[in-house]
């Protein structure tokens, strides 16, 4: 048996101790606050006792808050995908732990001058080893929000189009540090106000 313990379980706990069939322990970490812990392992303990062999690290809670106020000082950040890098103007922003690991993700709302006024930008950020990391991005066209979906953890943006016709929503999730679309569904029209409905997942 394995058991693990915290230091300071206010900067992290742990909960869901597992052993695979290869004899490998771990545990799930649960940061609560900016600060550093040891993580203790005492391995071959007996009736919940901590006996037996040591192992311990040392790990490190980053501030996200003082983090994300400097990348925010800034004014502007580069996005790069599909080897195109641009320079995009962050105009608001929200704080909000997605996937619930304690540590809320920054949602940067910015305008993108390579693709025009007709769209919506929100970039997704989070702290990872101390420093802020790019997880992606939502893109929407039309008149549209960004919500938040308790059920699945995840982020939502719906809407409708002008001209084009047709109204939509979108589920984003966040997993290993990046954003993605896992569940969508459209309604579309035409000039003869026939109807189409598409639902994916």
């Amino acid at each position: 048996e394995v058991i693990w313990e915290s230091s300071n379980e206010n900067i992290i706990s742990l909960s869901t101790n597992s052993t695979t069939a290869d004899g490998t322990h771990s545990v799930t970490l649960t940061p609560h606050k900016a600060g550093t812990a040891t993580i203790t392992a005492y391995l071959n303990s007996t009736l919940g006792k901590c006996t037996g062999t040591e192992v311990t690290c040392k790990v490190t809670v980053s501030n996200y808050k003082s983090l994300y106020k400097a990348f925010l000082a800034k004014g502007t950040t580069s996005i790069k995908q599909n080897n195109y890098t641009s320079t995009v103007k962050l105009t608001s922003y929200c704080l909000l732990d997605i996937d619930q690991n304690g540590i809320p993700e920054l949602i940067v709302k910015a305008t993108n001058p390579g693709q025009g006024a007709a769209y919506d930008y929100h970039y997704i950020y989070t702290v990872r080893k101390g420093k802020v990391k790019f997880c992606g991005e939502i893109v929407q066209r039309g008149n549209a929000n960004v919500y938040y979906n308790r059920k699945y953890k995840a982020l939502q943006n719906s809407g409708w189009t002008n001209f084009v016709g047709g109204t939509w929503a979108h589920l984003f999730r966040l997993k290993k540090g990046k954003i993605s679309q896992f569940k969508y569904v459209w309604e579309g029209y035409s000039d003869t106000i026939q109807m189409s409905i598409q639902i994916r997942s």
